[in-house]
C-alpha cells in the first residue's frame, strides 16, 4: 500500500504510528523524525505533535555556509528542503527541532581535517537566528589524528557564542596548544589545510557511495583496500 508514497511519506507514517502510541504511555515523551539521506525531503502531511525535527543533511556542501548564495548544492538542493520541514515543525514542535552537522565526519572528509573557518561560525550564527535550541555535530574518525582538529574546538566555540571569532579563536589555540615560538607556523598550516580541503570540497557534482567529497587520488593498492570499489 506504500509503494506509491515516497520515503519521506512512509518516515512520517511510520514515526506518527509510533508517536500515537507513546502519547497516552508518556505524555511528556517525543521522538525524533529523523530527515535524512532519502528521508530528508518534506512529507505530505502533518507530523505528530509529540514528534521533533531531526535534520541531518549530510550530502549538503561543508564548503559553503548553508545560506551561502554562491553554493548551487545548499540554494537549490538542500536549502529550500529545510526551510519547508523548518516551517512544518515551526508549527509543532520549533523549541525541539535539531539540527545535525558533519563537520567532523572523517567518513565524509575522507579522514582528513578541514578547519571549516567560514563555514562553522556562519552556520551557527544562521541557526541562532532561526532560534534553533539544538546544534549538533557528529564526529567519526578512523585512526589517530596527527594533529588536533582545530573543527572541533571551533564547532564547540561557535555553539556557545556564534559571534565567534575564528581567526582569533585560531590563533588562540595555536599559541596555547603549540606554544608562543610555534603559534605563527602553526596557525598558517592550519589555514592552508583549510584552503586545500576547501578545493576538495567544490567539486560538483560530488561523487562518492553517499555522495561524498571528491575522491583523493589514494594509490591503487591502497584504494582497493580502503574503499568498495
Amino acid at each position: 500500500k506504500c509503494r506509491a508514497l515516497s520515503p519521506a511519506d512512509q518516515n512520517l507514517i511510520a514515526m506518527n504510528a509510533v508517536a500515537e502510541v507513546l502519547a497516552p504511555v508518556n505524555p511528556q515523551a517525543s521522538l525524533a523524525l529523523l530527515t535524512y539521506h532519502d528521508t530528508g525531503k518534506p512529507p505530505n502531511g502533518a507530523p505528530a505533535t509529540n514528534l521533533f525535527l531531526f535534520h541531518a543533511p549530510r550530502e549538503r556542501c561543508y564548503r559553503h555556509a548553508f545560506t551561502d548564495p554562491a553554493c548551487r548544492r545548499n540554494r537549490e538542493e538542500y536549502g529550500p528542503d529545510w526551510q519547508d520541514l523548518h516551517a512544518l515543525f515551526s508549527k509543532t514542535a520549533p523549541r525541539t527541532i535539531h539540527e545535525f552537522g558533519y563537520y567532523t565526519d572523517g567518513l565524509l572528509d575522507r579522514e582528513m581535517q578541514p578547519p571549516q573557518l567560514e563555514t562553522i561560525p556562519a552556520d551557527a550564527r544562521y541557526f541562532r537566528s532561526l532560534g534553533v535550541p539544538v546544534h549538533q555535530n557528529l564526529m567519526v574518525c578512523f585512526r589517530d589524528w596527527r594533529s588536533p582538529p582545530f573543527s572541533l574546538v571551533l564547532f564547540a566555540q561557535s555553539a556557545w557564542d556564534a559571534d565567534v571569532n575564528a581567526d582569533a579563536a585560531l590563533e588562540n589555540f595555536c599559541r596555547q596548544y603549540y606554544g608562543a615560538a610555534s603559534a605563527g607556523t602553526m596557525t598558517d598550516y592550519y589555514r592552508k589545510v583549510d584552503e586545500a580541503c576547501a578545493r576538495l570540497f567544490s567539486g560538483d557534482p560530488i561523487t562518492g557511495p553517499y555522495i561524498d567529497m571528491t575522491w583523493p587520488p589514494l594509490e591503487p593498492a591502497m584504494r582497493k583496500a580502503k574503499i568498495a570499489d
